[in-house]
């Protein structure tokens, strides 16, 4: 479909979220028929099919094409998008271990260098090097002996063996070579393609390629680079003289390092990019599929050269260019922009990102909208969630969570974030950014001072780089990164402007630098020529091509560039010299407000902005300043709605007032986009006004838990055979050692016990209904306080891996309680935490101790963690009646919540449902709902999977940054529990307003 024909107000199935869709378990069509339609309800446009940690139907068998098959047909039967995935985990290339069992030239290869002899069967010398006084040689065998007092350098070709448990026992394989990328295509592209090739470029839109790298850094000897076979015959045929006289220059300080590694970095990046990133990008065009994905360490300069050379060359080779956001966090504004600006560049009309994983299980509606919105104000319009688990069974519960999926108990209001970001992504699709400003990307410099053993001079560059970078965009002067690759085959000078590829540049700004490209050079020099502003900022390149400047070529670009220091100050006169900003987002001082981010865009003629506040805690109050006076309109994509703006005009300026609430945004732009006229008009005069009077609510309300509550027994004793119990320890632990670690103490036949105990204040209730949760119960034989308890269970609570056994209330008894579990190895169990759930309440001494309670059903404002409900994973209702005057029913009534400790919140007045809600603000237009005399406000929060599955026991409480060692780090291991807040923590109000209702949001 056409940019420009897309309908940003109710978009096509293609710009909902997609989710990674872990499959991680022995898999059943039923139950991914029934999961597929899960995900259609909560809003989702498709999903990746991505084997994962835990999965127990092989890979790439008939089976396994079964599943696809069946998950292919749902999707087209709901209107969605299956696609596929290259690997069986991940980096991509290795083919669930098909690929390097071929032999030993498939395996990863690397050239390491150290000064002591590289010994073992995985290792074959190249040679051995006398160094002195930054020059180096070549010594033969007789020589080395000899030499044994001197500094020397010895270089081998490393190979991986196999054995890798992160391989499935094999290794990483050698993407430089040709012949491992063809193995990797038959053996899964092709596979795929013998089967569903009728549905590729229609169900299935495209393949997923995850983290493909030259070298998996982690596993090789260090210091190491990447290297191939037959790599010094094609760095010769490329730079005309011999690499092997030369390799100490890359590891060490010689007077030629310089040009070495420029040579060495900028060929085997260019190695990489026609080996596996032009090959499979043209398998794909050739059938039909789009190439998408993103690439292994974008992030910073150091990690691009030890991983994939340059990322933004095999954006190129990439259909839907992406990236990967990890942790809960707006960082790493260059992964982003680099990503976008090739995609913009190139013509590619969507950027994906990858997006949530390892932000834990608390990930909350508004933190997916802060994330996801300030990568869409950078250029990401596609966004993929990480992670939707098949089941959270086992360790898989612990795979960089969150899951986002029917495990979380917000599963049912998840449509309201994919719906909103939905409509965002198409309306960020259409047009074209506006944008005057490159910022040559260093990356080539990088290559020049980059020392696999020493990362001070690349880090030094990367940090300049960055914060420039990030002044840019706090400063509002939106700019595109340009490689120099990209614009050796892309750029041209046109019009007193830099082009690269579909967009124009009146300004180019060079980041601290060591060398530019001769290429780069002559075009700059034309730019100038016909009028373009060059802008040097900090330490200027000195280097051609990795080679020092013998023909004054930066002499000439100096006579007209301009030179600045690397502040803020300066870089912002300089710019606002040379560049006539169209808008400026100002603070009552008249300052840039640096929290809100912006882009700016043309859409059929008319101006558009999308605005985003990226604090979590501050309201902003903005001026937006549009360099023009065309009438403009606000569209409200969470509801769907366009309002008419307020505006002050100023000659052929205006300015309209705004605030933005912690993550709020707002998209403007010009009526004539407007398909309709504006119904309504905007709630900002009223949040801009102080109410004339307010009412607040008593304290207590009543309290109604919406499902079971629950505690994690997490820890246990155990005993093996008939030997002495264990003390109580982490059943975690437990795992970790004989499960990971494959460390077991005994015979996998032989019989083994943990018992689990919890404390009851009093005997509990003869009519309640009680469940122990198990994952795999059949495994186990069932004890209660020494009584005999059937395996047999009721069914799934949570997780599909999570089984309900019923226990009669009569077996239980104030005090303490104590399950037993029995079982072997041999019957594969899930060695992990039982979860006791019912209608009880949880006492809780210092986070340490818990015992259970009766429910009393009056609670105050606070937090339920304190309340008895510090494990509780669902929904709760507050209720209170209050009491509202025939005065009072005059005015405009709002209904406020300044935050909640939530993931969502919805509710009614007097039975009448307010919206939902997933993020501040938390307002609701009440007047038409209230009656004079006595009203019911009933407000239901639900909450995440994040006090149930923890990590619960981190010294750092709750992580921004979770990942599987989390949940079980010793180093890090308190007794203690962490968890997060959870209810109704801050009080509601209701303010009066003396204005008309009907100019306000109904």
């Amino acid at each position: 479909m056409s940019s420009e024909k897309i309908d940003f107000m109710h978009p096509p199935s293609e710009f909902y979220p997609v989710p990674f869709w872990s499959w991680n378990d022995r898999l059943k069509d039923s139950e991914l028929v029934r999961q597929i339609r899960e995900m259609k309800q909560a809003g989702l446009g498709g999903f990746f099919m991505h084997a994962r940690i835990g999965l127990e139907t092989p890979y790439l068998t008939g089976k396994w094409m079964t599943h696809i098959r069946t998950s292919v047909k749902e999707a087209a039967l709901q209107g969605m998008s299956a696609w596929l995935y290259d690997e069986d985990t991940w980096p991509s290339g290795f083919a669930g271990g098909i690929v390097p069992r071929l032999g030993p030239e498939y395996r990863m290869k690397a050239l390491v260098c150290s000064r002591k002899p590289q010994d073992g069967p995985e290792f074959e010398r190249i040679h051995a090097y006398l160094l002195e006084k930054g020059t180096y040689k070549i010594l033969n065998e007789a020589e080395i002996d000899r030499s044994a007092s001197y500094d020397l350098l010895y270089c081998s070709l490393w190979t991986a063996p196999l054995g890798n448990p992160r391989f499935k026992n094999t290794s990483y394989v050698d993407l430089l070579n040709p012949k491992v990328v063809d193995a990797f295509l038959k053996s899964t592209h092709e596979a795929y393609a013998s089967l569903f090739s009728d549905e590729f470029g229609r169900v299935i839109p495209g393949i997923f390629t995850d983290e493909p790298c030259y070298l998996y850094w982690p596993d090789a000897p260090k210091p190491a680079v990447p290297w191939t076979a037959d790599f010094p015959d094609y760095f010769e045929a490329e730079n005309g003289y011999n690499l092997l006289h030369h390799l100490p220059a890359i590891f060490e300080e010689t007077v030629n390092s310089p040009k070495i590694r420029y040579d060495f970095w900028r060929t085997v990046t260019q190695r990489f990019v026609e080996t596996f990133s032009k090959k499979v990008y043209r398998w794909c065009e050739a059938h039909k599929l789009q190439l998408v994905g993103h690439y292994m360490a974008e992030d910073t300069l150091r990690n691009q050269i030890r991983w994939i050379g340059a990322a933004m060359p095999h954006y190129e080779y990439m259909h839907l260019p992406g990236i990967d956001h990890l942790s809960r966090n707006i960082q790493n504004l260059i992964t982003v922009k680099q990503a976008s600006s090739a995609a913009d560049q190139l013509g590619k009309p969507r950027t994906l990102s990858e997006t949530y994983g390892c932000s834990g299980w608390n990930l909350t509606f508004e933190h997916q909208k802060w994330i996801s919105e300030w990568q869409m104000a950078l250029g990401i319009n596609f966004i993929n969630p990480h992670l939707s688990l098949y089941t959270a069974r086992g360790d898989r519960k612990r795979d960089y969570p969150p899951s986002l999926h029917y495990q979380q108990p917000w599963w049912h209001d998840y449509a309201l974030i994919n719906t909103y970001l939905s409509r965002l992504s198409a309306f960020l699709t259409r047009g074209k950014r506006v944008v005057d400003l490159l910022v040559l990307h260093p990356i080539e410099s990088a290559w020049t001072v980059f020392n696999p053993g020493d990362f001070t001079a690349v880090d030094r560059l990367n940090r300049s780089f960055v914060h420039i970078s990030e002044m840019l965009a706090s400063l509002h002067f939106d700019f595109h990164f340009g490689d120099e690759s990209l614009i050796a085959g892309h750029g041209a000078v046109k019009d007193g402007g830099l082009r690269v590829g579909e967009f124009q540049y009146p300004v180019v700004l060079v980041p601290p630098a060591v060398t530019l490209r001769s290429t780069t050079i002559d075009l700059l020099q034309q730019f100038q020529e016909t009028g373009g502003t060059l802008i040097f900022v900090g330490e200027k390149p000195s280097f051609v091509d990795g080679r020092e400047d013998s023909g004054g070529r930066y002499g000439k670009l100096s006579e007209k560039a301009y030179f600045i220091p690397e502040d803020e100050e300066t870089l912002e006169q300089a710019l606002n010299t040379f560049i006539t900003k169209e808008f400026r987002v100002l603070d009552e001082a008249g300052e840039e407000i640096r929290d809100i981010v912006v882009q700016h865009r043309k859409i059929d003629g008319q101006d558009a902005y999308f605005m985003a506040n990226t604090s979590l805690v501050r309201t902003r109050r903005a001026i937006v300043r549009l360099m023009h006076s065309h009438e403009m309109v606000e569209w409200e994509p969470e509801s769907n709605r366009l309002c008419r703006i307020e505006s002050h005009f100023v000659g052929a300026s205006q300015e309209i007032e705004l605030v933005f609430e912690p993550t709020e945004s707002h998209v403007l732009f010009g009526k004539g986009l407007a398909k309709t006229e504006p119904q309504i008009n905007p709630v900002e005069p009223l949040r801009l006004k102080t109410p004339a009077a307010g009412m607040t609510f008593d304290a207590q309300w009543d309290f109604y838990p919406g499902t079971e509550n629950a505690v994690t027994l997490d820890y246990c004793r155990y005993r093996i055979g008939r030997g002495e119990w264990h003390g109580r320890q982490p059943v975690i632990f437990l795992w970790k050692e004989w499960v990971q670690q494959g460390r077991r103490p005994f015979d996998p036949n032989e019989s083994l016990q943990l018992e689990f105990s919890f404390f009851w204040g009093e005997r509990p209730s003869g009519n309640k209904n009680y469940f122990m949760v198990i994952e795999t119960p059949a495994a186990f034989e069932i004890e209660v306080n020494g009584r005999h308890v059937s395996n047999q269970d009721k069914g799934w609570w949570q997780d599909i891996g999570f089984r309900k056994i019923p226990v009669p209330a009569q077996i239980l008894k104030a005090g303490e309680n104590r399950i037993v579990l029995t079982t072997t190895f041999s019957k594969r169990p899930e060695i992990e935490s039982v979860y006791w759930i019912g209608d009880f309440e949880v006492s809780c001494k210092n986070n340490e101790t818990f015992s259970l309670r009766s429910q009393s059903f009056r609670k105050p404002i606070g937090n339920l963690v304190d309340a008895g409900y510090p494990f509780f994973a669902g929904t709760v209702t507050y209720r209170q009646k209050f009491r509202v005057s025939e005065g009072q029913k005059k005015y405009t009534s709002v209904l406020t919540l300044p935050s909640i400790d939530g993931v969502v919140i919805k509710g009614s007045v007097n039975g009448k449902s307010l919206s939902t809600r997933g993020w501040r603000p938390f307002a609701w237009h009440i007047g038409e709902m209230l009656q004079a005399g006595e009203n019911i406000l009933e407000l239901d929060i639900t909450n995440s999977m994040r006090n149930l599955l923890g990590p619960h026991h981190h010294k750092n409480g709750e992580l921004r940054r979770v990942e599987p060692s989390s949940f079980s780090d010793k180093k890090n291991w308190v007794d203690r529990y962490s968890f997060v807040p959870f209810g109704l923590t801050k009080p509601p109000a209701i303010n009066f307003y003396e204005v008309k209702r009907e100019f306000y949001i109904p």
